[in-house]
């Protein structure tokens, strides 16, 4: 589903039920030229179909990001590289481990 939106009046224009940038176009469809002419700023999700229909349908406007999609985006970027980090250091602590067993030492715990 895809929404149009009038965020300065508060209000929903138009709805249609794909996600897809033809339903994008669609919704842009729904005003007239001069219309489209006057949105000077657009604010969408990071989803690029939708970027690329406000960059056909309203060149002239800014396009901005709703904080809600971008703070997403940064939790799972820095989830993805504590993930990572966590991955490494249980893969060294692991060797260590087998390395201690190996040469007939002990590792140390806490």
């Amino acid at each position: 589903m895809s929404l149009l939106t009038d965020l300065e009046g508060s209000r929903v224009l138009e709805v249609v039920e794909d996600r897809s940038k033809a339903a994008a176009d669609q919704l842009w469809q729904t005003l007239t030229p001069p219309q489209r002419e006057q949105v000077l700023a657009v604010a969408v999700d990071l989803w690029e179909p939708f970027m690329a229909s406000a960059d056909e349908q309203v060149p002239q406007a800014e396009i901005l990001h709703d904080k809600f999609h971008v703070v997403k985006h940064l939790n799972e970027a820095i989830d993805k590289v504590r993930r990572q980090k966590i991955g490494r250091c249980v893969a060294e602590a692991t060797t260590a481990s087998r390395e201690a067993s190996t040469c007939g030492c002990r590792a140390r715990t806490a």
